[in-house]
């Protein structure tokens, strides 16, 4: 009898987690259930009124799952998808992560992790991209930290590496990860997908370009151009490339701060020791996360910050929420 699993795909925003999540699940075995946790947790208005990846406005698959809780639901994938054997999940919360892998291992499934990253100045070009200069680094630092703390160093991949090489990487992954693998699977659209959420620039491949789907998906881009940063394209349809991040030239001055900053340089260098391109060395991983882990009053801190973001979310997406079904004038309730 084969071992039905979940895959826990970690990483900051814009880390390419969400293109990692569907070309893992690609194939009749695989469901990408994308960022999940936001259904149960919702932190943003869209997360109120969830769309489902496959494109069908009819589809009520996310709504009916949601009757089961956040637990229930994945023992409901396996049996409304019997076919599935992998479920992937690119929520990227770390306490959504370590909470969820202890339930699913207490009640029998297998749980594997993998974190994919963008190195400290990919993911400042990513974040200057989209005006967000001003907290890349905190961003970066606190996640990662937070995230080995709560689920320790998993398998690895950068980003860069992944939309190079796309077929070889993926291989290695599924190989490592124990998902079969087969030619062609980095090509993830051409499968339905019911990802959740996500980022919409991976998941706008889904979609035919005459469908609703993608010109609903297309217009959301060209909205982010005008809200800031760099135009994304959305004319390489249907093809795995570096987003126009990497076009974004860093200035000298942030080059140098970023070579000299020696906290930067461990967390990259500890991602680095666990990549799926290298040999793993859990003395060298060890010895990395020393410098790295923070201590038990940084993890409170981390983790209150955290929860103290989540819950303003959310208190910001249930007030939108209300002022748009009031048109605008609120209520007695606010």
């Amino acid at each position: 009898m084969t071992t039905k699993s979940v895959i826990f795909v970690g990483g900051t925003a814009y880390s390419g987690s969400t293109l990692l999540d569907m070309m893992l699940a690609s194939g009749p075995q695989g469901f990408s259930a994308g960022e999940v946790s936001a259904l149960f947790r919702p932190y943003r208005p869209h997360h109120l009124h969830p769309t489902c990846g496959c494109g069908d406005p009819a589809c009520s698959l996310w709504p009916e799952l949601k009757r089961f809780n956040e637990h229930g639901f994945w023992e409901e994938i396996f049996r409304r998808f019997p076919q599935v054997n992998t479920i992937v999940d690119s929520s990227k919360d770390p306490f959504w992560i370590r909470q969820q892998a202890e339930y699913l291992a207490r009640h029998g499934l297998a749980v594997r992790h993998v974190l994919i990253w963008k190195t400290p100045g990919d993911f400042a070009r990513s974040q200057l991209k989209r005006g967000q200069q001003h907290k890349w680094e905190r961003t970066w630092k606190n996640y990662h930290r937070l995230y080995v703390a709560l689920v320790g160093v998993p398998l690895t991949v950068e980003y860069a590496q992944l939309v190079a090489e796309p077929s070889a990487i993926l291989e290695q992954l599924c190989s490592e990860l124990g998902v079969a693998h087969f030619a062609g699977k980095e090509r993830y659209w051409d499968f339905t997908h019911h990802t959740l959420f996500g980022n919409t620039s991976a998941k706008i491949h889904l979609y035919d370009k005459e469908s609703a789907a993608y010109r609903a998906s297309a217009s959301e881009l060209r909205e982010t151009t005008r809200t800031g940063g760099e135009p994304v394209s959305i004319e390489r349809h249907r093809s795995i490339y570096e987003d126009a991040a990497g076009e974004t030239a860093l200035s000298p001055s942030l080059v140098a701060q970023i070579d000299a900053d020696q906290e930067l340089t461990a967390i990259a260098s500890l991602l680095e020791a666990a990549s799926t391109r290298a040999p793993r060395s859990e003395a060298t991983i060890e010895r990395l996360l020393a410098r790295v882990r923070p201590g038990s009053a940084q993890q409170w801190v981390l983790r209150m910050r955290s929860g103290v973001r989540r819950r303003l979310g959310l208190a910001r997406s249930l007030y939108v929420s209300k002022l748009r079904s009031t048109g605008g004038r609120g209520g007695s309730g606010w």
